[in-house]
């Protein structure tokens, strides 16, 4: 699970990808790659083929990501939020999420008020994450300095207020699932 962030002041971050799945109690062919860099994909998914993920793009080569189960995740209080690839022909999709004071938000709801989520397209394998602002977190900056977006397990994410203000947000992981 990638986690992407915009900042409108100076954070370091680092992305991490996160695949639970459930093991079983057969063994893999000798030789069957069973992780990414620091990231253990264990068996009977295994890598077999390139894989790659960078702070705004992931990629799967094997398996797509389950359009039925997962979400993409955006939170901010001046965000405007996009996942967009290529499955034989380019595709986009994201939501927006707007708020004015931190009174505004609602702990648990992610319904367009500092939280947003909305469906992935069948068959994606790949995305990038971009992010924009009306006015560059300025009316919102004393309690969200940043916007994130992350795709999802449907169900595993609670949006907390605390979430637009924690710079430690980047370092949660999230499960996701595969098809």
């Amino acid at each position: 699970m990638g986690v992407s962030c915009m900042c409108m002041e100076p954070a370091l971050f680092a992305v991490k990808l996160t695949i639970l799945a459930t093991s079983v109690a057969a063994r893999p062919n000798p030789g069957c790659q069973n992780n990414c860099g620091d990231v253990i994909i264990p068996y009977p998914f295994g890598t077999g083929g390139p894989i790659s993920f960078y702070p705004t793009w992931m990629t799967l080569s094997k398996f797509p990501f389950s359009h039925t189960k997962n979400m993409f995740t955006a939170i901010g209080c001046d965000t405007y939020a996009y996942v967009e690839g290529s499955l034989g022909h380019t595709y986009s999709t994201g939501c927006l999420t707007f708020c004015n004071s931190v009174t505004d938000v609602i702990n648990g709801s992610c319904s367009g008020i500092g939280c947003c989520q909305t469906a992935i397209p069948k068959g994606v394998r790949s995305y990038d994450i971009s992010f924009d602002s009306d006015n560059q977190h300025s009316d919102v900056l004393s309690f969200n300095p940043c916007s994130y977006g992350f795709v999802v397990e449907d169900g595993a994410y609670n949006f907390s207020i605390h979430d637009l203000y924690n710079y430690n947000f980047i370092g949660k992981k999230f499960p996701i699932i595969l098809d």
